[in-house]
């Protein structure tokens, strides 16, 4: 048993680095963990990172919810979402499984609000400059990355178990 979940570790981390590689080599934030979290999945789809895009810099640069947690959410909903507007079920397991992530990180974090992870606010006059400059990039968003792809992994694999899925 514990060299499975030794296993199961070790490919979370493989999961995890994937995303910051992602996100080092030109993807977002919210990008890099929801084509991380599909490509788990086995979800190919050319529209995945597209929906995510705007989510980078606490949603549209503007220092709210921190990109990665809205991508882990959105991947989240890839995994236990619903399809069917009436599937109340599917529904109240996606927001529960979101409350989880949203407080996992908040508890890691202290915050799940972009502006106070970084610093500041992407969109402010200035601001995109100090990102390169201080490597935010570097220092703390990847690091936010890793932790969301991590939690999601986690929570997806606890449902399974719960649920029987594999």
């Amino acid at each position: 048993m514990l060299i499975q979940a030794t296993q199961e570790t070790n490919q979370a981390g493989q999961w995890a680095d994937l995303a910051v590689a992602r996100f080092i080599e030109g993807y977002n934030c919210s990008e890099a963990v929801l084509v991380t979290l599909a490509d788990y999945l086995k979800i190919r789809s050319e529209i995945i990172p597209a929906a995510a895009t705007g989510f980078g810099g606490g949603v549209g640069r503007c220092g709210d919810l921190c990109g990665a947690v809205s991508g882990g959410v959105m991947g989240l909903g890839l995994a236990v979402g619903r399809t069917d507007p009436k599937d109340g079920t599917k529904k109240m397991e996606a927001v529960k499984i979101s409350e989880q992530l949203l407080a996992r990180f908040q508890k890691r974090w202290n915050s799940v609000l972009c502006r106070e992870l970084i610093g500041f606010v992407l969109k402010e006059p200035g601001m995109q400059e100090r990102y390169t400059a201080e490597k935010v990039r570097e220092k703390t968003c990847r690091n936010l990355v890793h932790f969301v792809m991590l939690e999601c992994l986690d929570l997806i694999k606890s449902r399974e178990g719960e649920t029987g899925k594999n």
